[in-house]
């Protein structure tokens, strides 16, 4: 790469380590970077950036300045490994950042660009880099420091490093407005079904109701067998995780694999067209409700949910039944029929659910939303592919973008 140097993250950065609250007065009241202000992208979520009490002596050398990049060097978790990078760009307020985390601040701006860096590093985390350099410390996923300083960057003179980066900033915009084309048709049809059929939980269109006992042909429980994540010899069964219905969609990706010493119960496999609900768990959790819409086999029912079966003869429709189930205002008065002893789970039984009354619209409306309903999956599905490409496009950018090819 002509023209281009490469050094260590540590010689071309100053790294400072975070705060706590502060003991020894006196004390300045500043905005404190966490952890939870990290997203994805690696943008900073200022929505609830905490405001503590910290040593003002201590605050001095750790007062975040516009450009500077913020490391989160403990936490993490199985599916999220410590090392996302954020970039701090405020230019009022007073700013610094927890012990969980660290500040970088370029040397010599006028060689390297700090935007140039944050891509770099974010780069870096996405390409699972900083996965092989943490380690566990009582639950907690700490990164080895010394390994992180001695990552190399490679950067052109200058100018061409505020080119890359116009370019993937403008690659970026683009996941961006395909985001925010994907929220609006997530609320297509919530707001469709407000305006057919009202709001099921006071019944505003006065619809005759029948309660789910007389709807449904039976309530079945699942499955807890002792399974494992990634267990050495799996059959060809798995059991859903709690996760795969919890936002009241279907994902099959979230199971766990039988091992092959425990027979399956084919009575338990769930089906398309199955309501599946959350019975127990916390009462954020509990009357989770979800269609399910793949048609991958052999995946089991869980023990902490319901299955839902509508009866031939019941006149509704599996499409309308869910989203009348998870309708906010009839989900607050099902979570309030959840039970348990105190210190335990909150927990539905079958016979408190069969009481649930449902208001039933005339079942030619219900089919049109039900038609509806497939074809906004329909558009969905061609979005995720298309977000997809775009996301396979973006990271092909940045490996370019670093290897001098763009």
């Amino acid at each position: 790469m002509n023209g281009w140097v490469s050094k260590r993250i540590g010689d071309v950065c100053l790294f400072s380590n975070g705060l706590w609250k502060g003991e020894k007065p006196p004390f300045a009241n500043v905005g404190v970077i966490r952890n939870t202000n990290f997203t994805k992208d690696g943008t900073l979520d200022d929505s609830d950036i905490a405001y503590l009490d910290v040593e003002a002596k201590k605050l001095e050398k750790r007062r975040l300045q516009f450009g500077d990049i913020i490391l989160e060097k403990s936490g993490g978790g199985p599916k999220q490994p410590v090392g996302r990078v954020i970039l701090f760009t405020k230019t009022e307020g007073s700013f610094s950042f927890s012990n969980f985390t660290s500040a970088l601040r370029v040397l010599k701006p006028d060689e390297l660009d700090f935007r140039f860096l944050h891509k770099f590093l974010h780069w870096t985390y996405l390409s699972g880099i900083t996965e092989t350099m943490q380690s566990n410390s009582t639950g907690i996923r700490n990164l080895d420091a010394d390994l992180y300083k001695a990552i190399k960057i490679s950067f052109p003179p200058l100018p061409e490093q505020e080119r890359i980066v116009k370019l993937l900033d403008e690659a970026d915009e683009l996941r961006k407005l395909r985001a925010q084309a994907d929220r609006r048709t997530a609320a297509l049809l919530p707001a469709l079904f407000r305006d057919m059929f009202g709001d099921p939980g006071a019944n505003t269109k006065r619809w005759p109701t029948k309660t789910l006992g007389e709807l449904l042909t039976s309530i079945d429980s699942g499955w807890c067998p002792v399974c494992h994540d990634r267990p050495s010899e799996p059959n060809e069964w798995g059991v859903l995780k709690l996760g795969a219905i919890t936002s009241c969609k279907y994902r099959d990706t979230e199971n766990k694999a039988l091992p092959a010493e425990l027979q399956p119960r084919p009575e338990l496999e769930v089906q398309t067209g199955d309501l599946l609900f959350s019975r127990k768990n916390t009462y954020a959790l509990v009357a989770a409700c979800a269609l399910v819409t793949s048609t991958r086999p052999k995946l089991m029912l869980s023990d902490l949910t319901f299955r839902l079966k509508i009866a031939s003869t019941a006149g509704i429709t599996a499409e309308y039944l869910w989203f009348a189930l998870i309708n906010p205002t009839k989900r607050k008065q099902v979570q309030q029929l959840a039970g348990g002893a105190a210190g335990s789970m909150p927990n539905i039984s079958k016979e408190r659910l069969r009481t649930v009354a449902i208001p039933l619209p005339p079942l030619p409306l219900q089919q049109e939303f039900a038609r509806r309903v497939a074809e906004i999956r329909e558009l969905e599905s061609g979005q995720a592919a298309s977000r997809l490409r775009l996301e396979q496009l973006f990271q092909s950018m940045l490996h370019r973008a670093f290897n001098g090819e763009l």
